[in-house]
């Protein structure tokens, strides 16, 4: 029998590394010319979240393009897991990767 969690008290299975990067976004089947722009605040290998001007259902998938220092920018398909309401413009996306990052890929964007 396992223990139960305290409330308030995570697990996760990767760590999740807080980062205020610039990245964009579009709707998955939308044209490359209809990116948007939000603000990346936690990555992990699992997934991120992202600050954006609209909400999204669970499940919606999307495609995020992720800075890096040197490799320029990393493309990356996500699923929203969670969206919260931060302010009346804001909202703040929990994104799981399809394919999660390698440690190699995750490194490009910790630099």
């Amino acid at each position: 029998m396992s223990e139960a969690q305290p409330p308030g008290l995570e697990r996760r299975v990767y760590v999740r590394y807080s980062r205020q990067l610039d990245v964009l976004w579009q709707m998955l089947g939308y044209s490359p010319k209809d990116l948007a722009s939000g603000r990346l605040t936690d990555l992990s290998k699992a997934g991120v979240a992202i600050v954006v001007p609209q909400p999204f259902e669970v499940k919606t998938h999307l495609i995020v393009r992720l800075p890096t220092k040197t490799h320029g920018w990393s493309t990356h398909m996500v699923q929203v897991q969670n969206c919260l309401k931060i302010s009346e413009r804001e909202y703040k996306i929990g994104c799981r990767f399809v394919k999660p990052l390698d440690e190699e890929q995750l490194g490009f964007h910790l630099e």
